[in-house]
């Protein structure tokens, strides 16, 4: 939450050591990290989000009495990730990514429930399915040996059957 950088041009080496160790303690210490979902991967760089944390933990810090549930109403301090699924008219959430072809990855698809979606947003459309869907659909592609071994899969000309999945 906290810059960690040695802000010095001076070689590591050269450092002293006490400002090292106070370095290395700053960088590690649990109150200057936040986990995000892989969903949201960068967001916790941008200096936005990092306020909203700090400003949401230090209400919490408060000594304000608490009550022992959170109302059912309660509001989440930061958004859901990903949009709601509007071809299937639930409110399942999208992992959704850029790409500038149709490419799929599978550190998203894999981590995902047969019924969830994930978005593929592309500068030809965006093509949406659930996982599901995709093993139906691209069965070719998950057995395939270059998706097992790079984690991902391409087509340099899209085919006929994804079309259904544009949004």
């Amino acid at each position: 939450m906290d810059g960690v950088g040695l802000r010095t041009r001076t070689p590591p080496e050269q450092v002293s050591l006490g400002m090292l160790e106070e370095h290395l303690r700053h960088l590690l210490s649990p109150s200057n990290h936040f986990a995000v979902p892989k969903a949201w991967a960068g967001l916790g760089e941008i200096p936005e989000v990092i306020e909203v944390i700090r400003t949401y933990d230090a209400q919490s810090c408060e000594d304000a009495p608490r009550p022992a549930a959170p109302a059912p109403q309660a509001a989440s301090p930061m958004p859901t990730p990903g949009p709601t699924n509007p071809r299937r008219g639930a409110a399942l959430r999208a992992s959704s990514y850029k790409a500038t072809r149709l490419l799929f990855r599978a550190e998203v698809i894999e981590g995902l429930a047969d019924d969830q979606p994930f978005r593929i947003e592309t500068p030809d459309g965006t093509y949406e399915m659930t996982r599901a869907e995709f093993l139906d659909t691209f069965a070719n592609v998950a057995d395939s040996n270059t998706y097992r071994s790079t984690r991902q899969y391409s087509y340099s000309t899209t085919p006929a059957k994804a079309r259904r999945f544009l949004i």
